[in-house]
């Protein structure tokens, strides 16, 4: 039930204070949805233009400014341009740009009604509209005016409306409501014409009620970004502590039947608020798929691009060239240009020890083509992002099988390279201890041991090491020919280390 106390307790009670995000964009819209009521709801004949001034609601304010709101919007309404403000009356610039956002200070009509309105002392009827001759009156009388903002007005509104002493047109200041709160001042600015259309009580109280629905309506359904995400929470709040016993005494509240209102629309409120309450969670969901797809994306990309590199500009063409000058040294092996051989070209060197032998490299070239076939294949599922499945394949197998024991492919990477050496070393680790994963590299790294008949052998050491440098001499490759293929006794030799 409403209380009995007089008003002036109830105003001293706390006003709802809710944060918007993006304030001044908030502004922006809001003055666009106001003037747009107007002009679609009320029969305006002639020109007319708001000011709205607002308490700045940006997240983290203590103290509660008001704002000389949303004037790029009604510039652009005013002056009749789009996106193109090349359109703009270039003279009014300075006059807008003081106007942009100002703190509101004494001396202003905006702070002559708003704690009027927020205290109760004034009801629907007591809203009396204004000359603009007379708000300007100081300023006709002796050439200055009341304050900066009426200095910066005039030239604006004088283009649009009659401002001399004499003027009929005028303004009216409405107060804008939000949840139970006062949340500024509407100035509506009007011609002559317009006067008993916009200022009748019916009108001024339709008018009201319109501009406290499209701007509840725009907070709820404020976009509100995942740093932002408490704001919902703070308007929910704020639509549950509508002070009852305010908005009943309030004479202009009363008289708009706001208390009966808000219970009406309580559980419309709240739906909506739950519904504007996931946004967060979903954004955040959302983003957190397109940063894993972009990671991924990443990922895929530098590795695809790295296999392809490796394949095309460093194995493939250095063989390509290999293969041709192989190519003319068998048509040809008495040419001078092979005579004294001494560039990096081992398939010539292998062909010019090997040919009376009659040792092909049909093992070699098999080996390079399976992987290049089985690497394709899983590349090519990955760019696709195909699940598929196919042979399991020990590690041991994967290094020595398709990287140590392919010596076309590994040999031409390392030539391209200039790699004359090459050591596989292995080692394998516990589990890592994680102490700070905000600092890693304090983290405790432990290699593995195994006992080895006995004796504990730590799981690290080389597996191979490759001397590129020492092909010229291959006597000792075709006089141990058949254990240099043969890999098998490599194989039984390491099964301690497989089994790992």
């Amino acid at each position: 039930m409403p209380s009995n106390l007089p008003f002036s307790a109830l105003q001293q009670k706390k006003i709802n204070i809710f944060p918007i995000s993006d304030f001044t964009k908030f502004a922006e819209i809001l003055h666009d949805r106001l003037h747009t009521l107007i002009y679609h709801i009320e029969e305006v004949k002639g020109n007319f233009t708001l000011i709205t001034n607002l308490i700045d609601r940006s997240p983290g304010l203590l103290d509660q400014k008001i704002l000389y709101a949303g004037s790029e919007t009604q510039r652009r309404i005013l002056e009749g341009y789009k996106e193109d403000k090349e359109q703009r009356n270039k003279e009014l610039d300075g006059n807008w740009t003081f106007l942009k956002n100002r703190v509101m200070i004494e001396n202003t009509e905006t702070l002559h009604y708003f704690p009027l309105f927020r205290e109760g002392n004034l009801s629907l009827k007591d809203i009396k509209p204004g000359l603009l001759g007379d708000y300007f009156k100081q300023y006709h009388a002796i050439g200055t005016f009341l304050n900066e903002f009426q200095e910066n007005e005039y030239p604006i509104l004088s283009q649009y409306f009659d401002t001399r002493l004499n003027s009929q047109d005028g303004y009216i200041s409405i107060p804008i409501i939000a949840f139970g709160t006062i949340d500024g001042v509407v100035h509506i600015i009007f011609t002559e014409k317009d006067k008993e259309t916009i200022t009748n009580s019916a009108s001024l109280k339709r008018i009201i009620k319109q501009f406290t629905l499209s701007y509840e309506n725009q907070l709820i359904g404020w976009s509100v970004d995942t740093k932002d995400a408490n704001q919902i929470s703070s308007i929910k709040l704020a639509q549950a502590e509508i002070d009852k016993d305010y908005v009943h005494n309030n004479p202009i509240m009363k008289e708009l039947g706001l208390a009966k209102y808000y219970e009406i629309t309580k559980l419309y409120h709240a739906n909506r608020i739950e519904d504007t309450a996931k946004v967060p969670n979903e954004l955040e969901k959302a983003k957190q798929k397109i940063v894993e797809q972009q990671r991924l994306q990443a990922i895929t990309t530098i590795l695809i691009d790295s296999f392809a590199h490796n394949i095309s500009a460093h194995s493939l063409t250095t063989l390509a060239w290999w293969f041709k000058e192989r190519a003319e040294c068998a048509a040809d092996p008495d040419s001078p240009k092979f005579e004294n051989y001494e560039q990096n070209n081992p398939l010539v060197q292998h062909y010019q020890t090997m040919e009376k032998h009659n040792k092909p490299l049909s093992k070699e070239l098999a080996r390079l083509f399976r992987f290049l076939a089985e690497k394709a294949t899983f590349w090519n599922a990955v760019g696709r992002r195909t699940n598929f499945s196919g042979q399991i394949i020990a590690l041991f197998d994967v290094i020595w099988y398709d990287l140590i024991g392919n010596p076309l492919y590994l040999g031409s990477i390392a030539n391209a390279e200039k790699v004359r050496k090459l050591h596989v070393n292995i080692t394998f680790f516990e589990e890592e201890v994680i102490l700070d994963r905000s600092k890693p590299y304090i983290n405790q790294k432990k290699i593995k041991t195994a006992d080895d008949n006995g004796k504990i052998v730590h799981l690290n050491g080389t597996l191979a090491s490759i001397n590129f440098q020492n092909f010229k001499n291959l006597d000792h490759i075709e006089n141990n020919d058949q254990d240099f293929k043969n890999l098998d006794h490599i194989e039984n030799n390491d099964q301690d280390f497989k089994n790992l």
